[in-house]
Order: structure tokens, then C-alpha cells, then sequence
């Protein structure tokens, strides 16, 4: 059967290898949540001042 051999080769040459793989898959992902993140954070900063200066623009007004 081909079974045992492939259980025996991926516990012996692909399993100690999957830490390293993953820490370089877990980079970029990483990366991307936090542009991610501050990109939204931005947003949100840019929404509010908006809303304080359609706001004081309002209170001008009247």
C-alpha cells in the first residue's frame, strides 16, 4: 500500500517543516490586518471631523 509510505515521508520531511511555513504565511497576514486596521482607523478619524465641522458649520448657521 502506498499509505504507510506517504504517512512515513510527510511525518519525517513535511512536518518539520510546517512551523517555519507557517510563521512566513502568518507574516503578510499579519501585515495586512494591521494596514487594514489603521486604514479603518483613518477613516473613522477623517468621518467624525467631518461630522464636528458639518456640525460647527450648522451652529454657524442659526
Amino acid at each position: 500500500m502506498v499509505t504507510e509510505p506517504a504517512t512515513e515521508y510527510c511525518r519525517e520531511q513535511v512536518q518539520p517543516c510546517l512551523p517555519a511555513v507557517l510563521e512566513e504565511v502568518m507574516g503578510p497576514i499579519s501585515l495586512g490586518f494591521t494596514e487594514a486596521r489603521d486604514l479603518s482607523e483613518g477613516m473613522m478619524e477623517q468621518l467624525c471631523q467631518d461630522f464636528q465641522d458639518a456640525d460647527q458649520k450648522e451652529e454657524l448657521r442659526q
